[in-house]
């Protein structure tokens, strides 16, 4: 490997951990997926697409529940 790519993995590794320190404060965020193009991508942008469609209906409810307090 070379120092770029070294250097990298270690970015992520320590993102990855200041992420999980930071669990007990979510309150929304992101998520970065990294994964290969392939045909199986399908099952997962089909995964996202429901979970997307779940997460909307409850993160509606959410505002609007902090929204009338």
């Amino acid at each position: 490997m070379t120092a770029a790519v070294d250097e990298d993995i270690l970015d992520m590794v320590d993102k990855t951990a200041d992420e999980f320190r930071a669990l007990d404060d979510i309150t929304g965020g992101e998520v970065h997926i990294g994964c290969a193009e392939s045909f199986q991508i399908k099952y997962l942008a089909q995964t996202i697409k429901e979970f997307k469609q779940k997460s909307l209906c409850s993160g509606i409810t959410s505002q609007a529940e902090i929204q009338n307090r």
